[in-house]
């Protein structure tokens, strides 16, 4: 499990990148990464002080902007003041996302309607303002989830909304290839989060979820980030619509064992 305090270098020195959703986790380790790999990275969130203690602690490469996914107004400026000032990003990851644990028959329409909105709704409004000003060779990067690969019993609306999700990167990854916009998404298995060891901690599972992965371990969010990467650079010039599983193995042995995940 690497930590990205020195050089990730792949090929993205001098570019620009945007990583929404930059709070504890996996945001915040995906833009460690960006900085890493020597981009200028613009870390944004609806919480700007969240932003900016991720941009403080990652230094000078390292700027936080405020947006709020859900606004699309606030999605357009917010790239506009990108552009502006750095030039178009060659990686955009979109990190934002919410789960709700819930059979169907628990589901309530706010549910529903939250789901939809956090996880698939704001990334067609973040995707259709971002890939137009991204250039040639750049990425857009999705954070997609288990649940919308493999069924989700107790996470109906959640898989739904990733399932969309899914859908949205392939038929994108499609229409923007011969752009030379590469659009793909990353699926993650159990990572610890603060927000997962939180919640293991509270239900005192942290080894049975462990033990429930091939490679015995839970994922860290720097596994997922240096993902991002590798899709944002050069290294991966040739993929595209595609949906990486970054779990240790948890869905090819057990498909429905850990069906949750958290940003």
């Amino acid at each position: 499990m690497q930590q990205f305090a020195g050089d990730l270098r792949v090929g993205l020195e001098g570019q620009t990148a945007v990583v929404i959703g930059g709070g504890p986790g996996i945001g915040e380790a995906t833009a460690r990464a960006f900085v890493a790999a020597g981009c200028t990275t613009y870390v944004a969130d609806i919480d700007l002080a969240t932003a900016k203690e991720t941009a403080n602690a990652l230094g000078a490469n390292a700027k936080a902007v405020h947006v709020d996914v859900r606004d699309r107004n606030s999605v357009r400026e917010m790239f506009g003041y990108i552009v502006a000032e750095s030039g178009s990003p060659t990686g955009v990851v979109d990190v934002v996302g919410i789960a709700r644990p819930k059979t169907f028959s628990e589901t309530t329409d706010d549910d529903w309607d939250t789901m939809l909105d956090l996880n698939l709704r704001q990334q067609y409004i973040v995707s259709q303002e971002s890939v137009g000003l991204i250039r040639p060779g750049g990425s857009y990067i999705a954070i997609a989830s288990l649940n919308g690969i493999h069924s989700s019993p107790h996470n109906l609306a959640y898989g739904a909304a990733k399932a969309g999700l899914v859908s949205l990167v392939r038929s994108l990854a499609a229409e923007l290839a011969p752009t030379d916009i590469r659009v793909n998404a990353i699926a993650p298995g159990v990572i610890a989060t603060p927000r997962m060891r939180h919640l293991l901690d509270a239900t005192a599972r942290n080894t049975e979820f462990a033990d429930a992965v091939p490679m015995k371990r839970l994922g860290s969010p720097d596994e997922i980030a240096s993902t991002a990467v590798f899709l944002a650079s050069p290294l991966a010039s040739y993929i595209t619509g595609q949906v990486i599983t970054v779990d240790g193995g948890a869905s090819v042995k057990y498909p429905l064992a850990l069906m949750t995940d958290a940003h």
